[in-house]
């Protein structure tokens, strides 16, 4: 009985350690962005055809001189669609045509239909990119507050990343483990202690 407690007490500490929501990593370098991912591609708005793997809707968008421009506002967005296996986004930002003002909200879809609000784009004009654990359906670009925003977006990243367990994650994992192996170890304990309990066959 203790024996199935155990392994099912370090069972359940195993399935626990699967985190339900999002773990996301931002990145304020593009360098730092393309070690972090896998399978990376790059959209440069170089010409009018966009990468197989993206799509793009919203309104008020204008893609010129290599580079994505719009300025958000009430019921304007730039949303990126993604089609594929996708665990990371990010993009070289230029806030400065109106100044960072409030900054850019960022929306994330992942593709179980859940979302986030992420940490808003604040930079003048630098890299803004993060990674997920769950794949991510769209990432959609909008006003943070009352202030419409003019911002250009150019280099869009995307791609695959590795799923890396929490912290937290990582303690339950462990305690699972050791659970089930502190199990093991008491029941060969016993089974050695009876066999050294049978006496020896006399001649």
């Amino acid at each position: 009985m203790s024996r199935m407690f155990s392994l099912a007490l370090g069972a359940a500490a195993l399935t626990v350690s699967m985190p339900a929501g999002a773990a996301v990593i931002y990145h304020n370098s593009s360098a730092q962005f393309d070690a972090a991912v896998s399978n990376l591609q790059m959209e440069d708005f170089s010409d009018t055809t966009l990468h197989p793997d993206l799509s793009i809707a919203g309104n008020a968008i204008r893609i010129a001189n290599g580079v994505l421009q719009q300025q958000t506002g009430p019921n304007r967005f730039t949303r990126f669609i993604f089609d594929g296996s996708v665990f990371g986004f990010g993009g070289d930002f230029d806030l400065t045509p109106d100044g960072v003002e409030g900054g850019l909200s960022i929306e994330v879809i992942f593709a179980d239909n859940s979302n986030a609000l992420l940490d808003p784009v604040t930079v003048a004009s630098g890299f803004y990119g993060f990674t997920s654990d769950k794949a991510i359906k769209s990432v959609t670009i909008g006003m943070r507050d009352a202030t419409s925003e003019n911002f250009a977006l150019d280099n869009v990243r995307f791609g695959g990343a590795a799923a890396v367990p929490e912290p937290a994650s990582w303690a339950m994992m462990i305690a699972g483990f050791g659970l089930i192996g502190g199990n093991m170890r008491r029941q060969t304990r016993k089974l050695l202690d009876k066999r050294s309990s049978v006496p020896a066959l006399q001649d």
